[in-house]
């Protein structure tokens, strides 16, 4: 099936033909189930930078059913590049989260959604989020002090180029 091909492609790297094939793969679905086919074409277009066409894809899966937590958190991802759409990252990372905690993949990328909004609030508007993102950090340490994700975060407080050096550890 083109659903099948455009996984190939996208797998192997070919953007442009899974492009092509996911496409198809919704424009050749009898049932009217396009989720599947959505939802790849969507993480394709985020990594060929397409924000803007990654979000409509992912805000179309949201809405049949509104439970699937991988398509929040990936229209939160893609919402995280468009610096004026950070709320919408954060909120629609909140909802993943809600849908699915105990996903440490979502809680690491909300602490990067948090630092990012530090980073664009001027002055003692952006504190809170520096203090969500390393309560988040630790809290992902707390949970599973192994993970890649735990190193990371741990990297992440001790990094002396971030702002929070002055935060309470």
């Amino acid at each position: 099936t083109q659903l099948n091909i455009g996984r190939v492609l996208y797998k192997t790297g070919d953007y442009d033909g899974a492009v092509v094939a996911f496409n198809k793969a919704i424009e050749f679905t009898r049932d009217g189930d396009t989720d599947d086919a959505l939802f790849n074409l969507g993480l394709v277009l985020k990594l060929k930078r397409d924000f803007t066409g990654a979000i409509d894809c992912f805000k179309t899966v949201i809405k049949h059913p509104p439970t699937n937590a991988q398509a929040y958190f990936h229209l939160a991802h893609a919402y995280y590049y468009i610096d004026e759409k950070i709320d919408l990252a954060i909120s629609n990372c909140e909802k993943a989260i809600e849908l699915d905690e105990a996903s440490l993949h979502f809680y690491w990328g909300i602490g990067n959604m948090y630092e990012k909004k530090y980073r664009l609030s001027p002055g003692k508007a952006g504190e809170a989020f520096m203090r969500d993102a390393v309560k988040t950090y630790k809290g992902i340490i707390e949970a599973a002090p192994t993970h890649r994700f735990a190193e990371l975060a741990k990297l992440r407080i001790a990094n002396p180029h971030s702002r929070d050096q002055w935060l309470e550890r």
